[in-house]
């Protein structure tokens, strides 16, 4: 299966009016529209990255390929982050007409990604909650598993962790480069980003079959890195 047809189901079951959307969320479509976006600038790389025959094409397009990615990745964390806020939205708004509450304050400030602290007035002051990419993953990720109802959740440390650290620290490196060594990534290392984009797709593919019963299946050659020797 071609991966513009991997986009057209996973957007489809996304933000089509599956079990997943039976409620009208408000930036829904805005959402669709970004990661549509982003799952195309993810294929794009990998079609130009394989297409690039000279060392400094395939330098290039290595760059790109791991930014969309990651991009992509934080894109979807967004979505679930803003789907489980929704959610525990909603058992505050029972709690209060119920007077049963079962609302987590410190789940709800981190969804909502704020941190407070008592300023030099005395006034309760918010910050932004900064989180490292992989715990916010993992936060996001499976807030959104608990607000569908569903059973799965990302471990840490399961098959390829450490692949995925490192794919993490390539990311890092492209995002704040501190020497020219940073900007240069190695035949390992974008195998592991590649291991990371896969291991996205396999995690969030086992969610959404749980919740929907739907997601395509993909073969181990779609994902597989096939560069051309450099001129």
């Amino acid at each position: 299966m071609g991966k513009s047809l991997l986009i057209k189901l996973t957007h489809h079951i996304l933000f089509s009016p599956t079990k997943m959307n039976q409620e009208p969320f408000p930036t829904h479509e805005e959402f669709g529209q970004m990661t549509l976006v982003l799952m195309k600038d993810v294929e794009r790389c990998w079609d130009e990255l394989h297409a690039a025959t000279t060392a400094e094409d395939q330098s290039f397009w290595k760059r790109a390929f791991t930014r969309s990615v990651f991009a992509l990745i934080e894109g979807f964390c967004e979505f679930f982050r803003s789907k489980a806020l929704n959610a525990e939205n909603k058992k505050l708004y029972d709690g209060l007409s119920s007077g049963e509450f079962s609302f987590e304050l410190g789940v709800f400030c981190a969804l909502l990604g704020e941190t407070y602290l008592i300023n030099d007035d005395g006034e309760i002051q918010p910050q932004k909650l900064r989180t490292p990419f992989l715990a916010n993953l993992l936060f996001c990720f499976n807030n959104f598993a608990e607000a569908l109802g569903a059973s799965h959740r990302i471990k840490k440390g399961g098959h390829g962790w450490n692949k995925i650290r490192s794919a993490v620290r390539v990311r890092d490196n492209l995002m704040h480069p501190k020497k020219p060594d940073s900007l240069e990534i190695a035949e390992k290392e974008i195998d592991d980003v590649v291991f990371a984009w896969r291991w996205f797709y396999q995690e969030f593919g086992i969610l959404l079959k749980e919740v929907t019963g739907e997601f395509p299946d993909f073969s181990d050659d779609e994902f597989k890195l096939k560069l051309k020797k450099p001129e």
